[in-house]
């Protein structure tokens, strides 16, 4: 079990990601092109509506807007001056806040539709926001996208391999989060709403990995700085050992050839001599 606890922190962020892609897929897809994630594209339909004068529309999104920030602000605030669980509270507010947006009213205003969402995926944002020692957000994909690229092609230009941790992180958090809006997709379009139950078995999959143990309540805290410096160090001295080993068997073969090349050496240089005086014995020879 020593490679899940290595890699039990990125495998709980990578099924984050899946629940963020299908939470994003889900509101998209049900709720007229809103995008329950994030604030970019609210706050565009804000300067919409503002430039347009509909005040409704811009009501709505300022309640859209209203509830990510109070998300964010909860999450900080739970996290520095409680000492809750807030992995785990985050699974429960993300199923809560799912299966109300599944039940409410389909005459709801789709902006209105998906508030639970906004509030539960900023709350996530902030519990779920990195692995191994990155930054890296579980309910949207740029910045996963951006440092992927730019892993990948620092490892290619430079040949430093701690790029390469770092690109798996990356890349298969946007695989993760992508994989999560196609099943979202698909079960959507199978059976719609009802899809939002499936989002389920992601999270349950996250329950168990924190029921693993080995993770901290809250990430950024000492305790998990002090986990991700200890997984450091045993890198660091793992790397040491195989540079170690690989310096003795590089000194082993090279003794080894040294003498092979001295016994080769010996041998050619008694048979120049021997022939050196071969000759010059029957050049005496000769001679006389």
């Amino acid at each position: 079990m020593k490679w899940l606890r290595r890699w039990q922190d990125m495998i709980l962020h990578w099924d984050m990601a899946v629940v963020g892609g299908f939470l994003g897929m889900f509101s998209i897809t049900l709720f007229e092109g809103n995008f329950g994630n994030a604030q970019t594209a609210n706050i565009l339909g804000m300067a919409d509506a503002v430039a347009h004068g509909d005040g409704s529309q811009l009501l709505l999104r300022l309640g859209s807007f209203a509830l990510f920030g109070a998300g964010v602000a909860v999450s900080y605030l739970l996290t520095n001056f409680t000492n809750w669980n807030m992995r785990k509270l985050v699974l429960y507010t993300d199923a809560a806040a799912l299966l109300l947006v599944m039940f409410l009213p389909s005459s709801l205003p789709a902006e209105a539709g998906i508030y639970p969402l906004f509030f539960a995926t900023a709350l996530q944002w902030g519990s779920y926001s990195g692995a191994g020692g990155y930054n890296s957000a579980s309910i949207f994909c740029s910045n996963n996208f951006k440092q992927s690229v730019l892993s990948w092609t620092q490892f290619v230009v430079t040949g430093d391999r701690s790029f390469i941790r770092r690109g798996i992180l990356y890349s298969f958090t946007v695989l993760s989060f992508f994989a999560g809006g196609i099943a979202a997709a698909l079960l959507i379009g199978a059976v719609g709403r009802a899809a939002g139950w499936a989002c389920l078995v992601p999270l349950v999959v996250a329950r168990v990995l924190i029921a693993l143990g080995g993770l901290p309540a809250v990430p950024g805290t000492p305790e998990e700085r002090a986990m991700e410096a200890e997984e450091d160090l045993a890198e660091q001295e793992e790397l040491e050992r195989r540079f170690l080993r690989r310096k003795d068997s590089m000194t082993q073969a090279f003794e080894a050839r040294k003498a092979d090349l001295e016994e080769s050496f010996t041998k050619e240089l008694r048979a120049l001599e021997d022939a050196y005086q071969k000759e010059k014995n029957a050049l005496g020879q000769s001679e006389r």
